[in-house]
């Protein structure tokens, strides 16, 4: 699969568009997909995915960096053996981040650092704010 060639200002302005357009969402796996597999590997109560996949097979965006990734380009549907990854492995299997080295690696630890404070039950709004929050603040 070819990578999505994006700046990391892009990775950045989509990771605030998505959140801006659901701050105080809390991340909640669909009940019905609680007991099913993904690639062999067992979707348990409190799993985070980056694809939810509805009754009827349709999918959808799950968790923030899957709807930044969505939105950038990644096809939803070879997200599938990634399912369990850590943000910091995934991204790059999508997106090749173009740009100074400093803004490519803050893009990259905004993605990994709001996926990380959404699966600890915070809000996308609180997920950004941890962040993009700079050291000593």
């Amino acid at each position: 699969m070819q990578r999505i060639s994006v700046p990391a200002s892009k990775v950045k302005e989509t990771l605030r568009a998505v959140v801006a357009e659901r701050p105080d969402y809390v991340y909640e796996l669909p009940a019905h997909m609680v007991g099913t597999t993904l690639d062999g590997v067992p979707v348990t109560e409190g799993s985070c995915l980056y694809v939810h996949t509805a009754e009827d097979g349709t999918r959808s965006p799950g968790c923030l960096v899957g709807h930044v990734l969505a939105r950038l380009g990644a096809p939803l549907e070879k997200f599938e053996p990634l399912e369990g990854t850590g943000a910091c492995n995934v991204v790059p299997v999508f997106l090749d981040i173009t740009g100074e080295p400093d803004d490519v690696r803050e893009a990259e630890l905004e993605l990994v650092y709001a996926q990380c404070e959404q699966d600890g039950e915070a809000t996308w709004a609180d997920a950004l704010e941890v962040a993009t929050r700079k050291p000593g603040e």
